[in-house]
């Protein structure tokens, strides 16, 4: 078996005319700890690999310093920055100020928690809106960990950061296509209503309101085709399970 070793204090020996004889050291088995390096560095190496071929960015923020320590190149593809940029600026250069006070809010409540996980893995997810190199903004979702010393305090923030702003551009489409819906749906003078497929109300505007005699409490889990007889109601649903929509169809 081989095994490697470090020789400390090598002395050479020598007799009575000086003439050399020998060496006299003491050896320390460094077999173990020389593992234990490399395995480190393979994992190190992995990481990094990992890390900057992500799409994601990949970062770490030392509690301590109060500085993000390591961002990946990916970093580029959402703000513009390279990562030796990002790891240059403060959190308030990188958040806009709402977000900023958001995130550290959310940051000091999950280190306040961190005590209950018992150093068992704990993460979080947020929204926030980081500033471009451009001047414009980027919504992302990023998910954090806390990373521990060897005794398990809190030293680091692990965190993966993803580009969400095509999400949240489609979130505020829809919502604004709802608001649109909702303000024509309100104040249109044709009774309309939305049915369940077993004919309950699941909505209906003031118009059909009017029409009904109802109350908007009085509609509340109200099966409106049991108000239709019940020939008119067959037809009606097998017309409608059979093209899909039903256009002038008079009932009672």
């Amino acid at each position: 078996q081989k095994r490697i070793a470090a020789w400390h204090s090598v002395r050479v020996l020598r007799d009575s005319s000086g003439r050399v004889q020998g060496i006299i050291s003491s050896i320390t088995d460094l077999t173990e700890q020389k593992e234990a390096l490399k395995a480190s560095e393979d994992r190190e190496r992995l990481y990094r690999l990992v890390s900057e071929n992500a799409t994601a960015g990949v970062w770490t923020y030392d509690l301590a310093t109060g500085c993000v320590t390591y961002m990946s190149p990916s970093i580029a593809q959402i703000t513009g920055y390279s990562g030796d940029e990002v790891t240059s600026m403060t959190l308030e250069q990188i958040l806009t100020p709402e977000s900023h006070t958001f995130g550290m809010a959310e940051l000091e409540q999950h280190l306040a928690q961190d005590g209950a996980y018992g150093g068992q893995p704990h993460t979080w997810t947020v929204e926030l809106e980081e500033n471009r190199k451009d001047g414009s903004t980027v919504w992302v979702e990023v998910r954090t960990s806390v990373m521990r010393d060897a005794a398990g305090r809190p030293t680091a923030i692990f965190g993966i950061t993803r580009d969400i702003t095509e999400r949240k551009q489609a979130e505020k489409t829809l919502r604004d296509s709802e608001k649109r819906y909702r303000t024509f749906f309100e104040n249109s003078m044709d009774a309309t209503c939305i049915l369940g497929r077993n004919g309950r109300i699941l909505d209906l505007n003031p118009a059909a309101l009017s029409l009904l005699g109802y109350s908007r409490d009085e509609t509340a889990g109200l099966n409106l085709m049991r108000n239709v007889p019940r020939e008119q109601r067959r037809r009606f649903q097998a017309q409608i399970e059979k093209d899909g929509f039903v256009r002038n169809f008079e009932m009672q």
